[in-house]
């Protein structure tokens, strides 16, 4: 990124300030006279190159409906000096917000019955930051509902209390199966569950003994199957 420092215009010893984007450097004095009055003037022009690396390389973004849920992935290298990943969403392409904040070690993240009959296309971006708070936007990715109605409406991880929960929503009785992991795939807690008719929520619980990091669950209901990250 190229800055230009100043540009100081002196007209009888007063001075003024300005900044544009072009690199170099320039001098001028010149003579003005008009109407009966005359001054020197003198353009000095210093520029600086400002080489801002930015914090990663980002390889890929994908992102597809699973359901009602948009399920996003993206892979970087040449990570330095990285601080975090923000997941941000539109409606229209144009006007972001937040959706989450994530870890640079995950990558994915799974917008829970995003998709629905309010908003059946959604767009995506990611927001690459470094620690200096320099950051860098990925390209915009479109994603359009699925053709099935998701069982699985919310997972919301509550850790403060030693458990996370799992929200439904189902014509009939059907089975579940939730399924918790580490990032190495070694399995820290499994539980089988029916889910009843209507709207239901689970907990897999007596997880305050976990260790803060990074982990993986999946939810299985009926043939709806999604994976979600989750931090502690």
């Amino acid at each position: 990124m190229i800055i230009l420092s100043f540009i100081t215009i002196q007209c009888n010893g007063f001075g003024f300030y300005s900044t544009s984007r072009k690199a170099g450097a320039a001098s001028v004095t010149t003579s003005w006279n008009a109407a009966g009055h005359s001054a020197n003037i003198h353009i000095a022009v210093n520029i600086r190159q400002d080489n801002t690396v930015l914090p990663l390389t980002l390889l890929s973004f994908t992102g597809a409906a699973q359901h009602n849920h948009a399920v996003l992935n993206w892979v970087t290298a040449d990570e330095v000096n990285v601080s975090h990943t923000e997941v941000q969403r539109s409606t229209n392409g144009t006007d972001f917000s937040f959706v989450s904040k994530l870890q640079t070690s995950v990558k994915g993240y799974v917008d829970i019955n995003a998709l629905n009959l309010s908003h059946d296309k959604l767009f995506y971006r990611l927001k690459l930051a470094d620690l200096d708070g320099n950051f860098t936007y990925s390209p915009v990715l479109s994603i359009q509902a699925g053709s099935k109605t998701s069982f699985i409406t919310a997972i919301q991880p509550q850790f403060a209390s030693g458990r996370i929960a799992v929200s439904f929503n189902v014509p009939q009785e059907k089975n579940a199966r939730l399924l918790l992991t580490d990032v190495s795939g070694k399995t820290i807690r499994s539980m089988a569950l029916t889910v009843n008719k209507g709207a239901s929520t689970s907990y897999m619980e007596s997880l305050q003994s976990l260790p803060a990091g990074i982990y993986v669950l999946q939810v299985i209901c009926g043939e709806e199957k999604i994976t979600k990250q989750l931090l502690k």
